[in-house]
């Protein structure tokens, strides 16, 4: 309990908010509301729902139209989208005020989930989830146990100064209260449970802080969407791990004109990298679990990610040309063009220079040539 993280808070704030809902609205704090969780890393989201699924009261849901058990009026439903269950489903499945509804999406919230009270990044280690479940089963006990203590230390919020923020919209303040009463239970629980005092107050600070945060950016999300960070993350994490080319522009050879045509190259001049859009669909089959590939492109285009001649007829490619010198043909080729500038790491690292900075071992390679030959 000591320390807490980012990833406690989330838990904390989720699954306290299904167990102390009755609790919340007999005491006239309870919003209904309900939230989109975004799994960032999604070649770990079977890893995540995985272990969501061995927390206490929590129930998946693969597809509502035919889900014959529903979750308990305490528990949390998870549905598991894709972009192959109609938007009705989803709403419905929202909609229900019997237990707390999150929808599970990888990487990208499509275009009718972004008006959502709770849009959270999650990303969980597995020794948290055991450490949380291990609280939250102590949790659970200690407000069933001191019932009229918790509801004379929850209506004590009222007296707080944070009772009346001036940090979040006036239209989240009720959603601001109900969310940081759940947090003054986490507190009362840990005073109870030999935790100094000064402990107890940092980490009901870092929830306090970290739900303001959480409505604040939600509240840009749905005027401000940044498919940025789901792209740049696909693809950093692809190179990384996956054998890739990246061969420069100017310097292209017969040789390469061949592992171009077989797709799993990225071009770069001084600017910019030029993904084969087979290619880059490989890539981003992590993000396309939520959205379709010609979806994908559309945000890219929109936000001003994807550089491109022609966006009228859907086609967001730009054109470049090779010579073949052995067959002496002109070759064009088409290319999703993005700037170096998209990929850097907080570090300003472009792809190549993460590329370089890799030990020797990696299979993943940088290529220039001089004088026809490969360096």
């Amino acid at each position: 309990m000591e320390n807490i993280a980012n990833e406690t808070l989330i838990l904390q704030t989720l699954w306290g908010t299904a167990f102390l809902k009755y609790v919340l609205k007999e005491n006239d704090f309870f919003v209904e509301t309900r939230g989109i969780l975004i799994i960032e890393n999604s070649k770990n989201s079977s890893n995540i729902i995985y272990n969501l699924k061995r927390l206490d009261d929590t129930l998946l849901c693969r597809n509502w139209n035919t889900q014959s058990t529903h979750p308990l009026n305490y528990e949390v439903g998870i549905l598991q989208y894709n972009r192959h269950i109609k938007e009705t489903a989803v709403y419905d499945f929202l909609c229900q005020e019997n237990f707390f509804p999150l929808v599970m999406t990888d990487g990208i919230v499509p275009d009718f989930l972004r008006t959502e009270d709770l849009i959270i990044p999650l990303e969980i280690k597995e020794n948290c989830l055991f450490e949380f479940l291990r609280d939250y089963r102590r949790f659970k006990t200690f407000v069933i146990e001191n019932l009229e203590y918790i509801i004379r230390e929850i209506n004590l919020f009222k007296t707080e100064n944070i009772y009346n923020p001036n940090h979040v919209s006036p239209e989240l303040v009720p959603l601001y209260r109900s969310l940081i009463v759940v947090g003054k239970v986490w507190k009362v629980f840990e005073r109870n449970n030999n935790i100094s005092e000064e402990i107890c107050n940092s980490n009901y600070h870092k929830y306090i802080v970290y739900i303001s945060k959480l409505l604040n950016n939600a509240e840009r999300f749905e005027n401000d969407y940044d498919i940025q960070d789901a792209v740049k993350n696909v693809v950093i994490s692809f190179v990384e791990k996956t054998s890739v080319l990246i061969i420069d522009t100017t310097q292209i050879t017969n040789e390469f004109l061949e592992k171009i045509m077989q797709k799993r190259v990225i071009l770069q001049d001084h600017n910019n990298y030029y993904f084969p859009e087979k290619f880059f669909k490989i890539i981003c089959e992590p993000l396309l679990k939520s959205v379709s590939f010609l979806h994908l492109k559309n945000e890219m285009h929109k936000s001003g990610l994807l550089i491109c001649d022609d966006s009228k007829h859907k086609n967001y490619t730009v054109k470049k040309f090779f010579y073949n010198n052995e067959s002496n043909e002109e070759i064009r080729m088409r290319f999703l063009k993005f700037s170096k500038e998209v990929f850097e790491t907080a570090e300003g690292l472009p792809l190549d220079m993460i590329v370089n900075s890799k030990p020797k071992t990696n299979i993943v390679k940088v290529f220039r040539t001089e004088g026809g030959k490969a360096l």
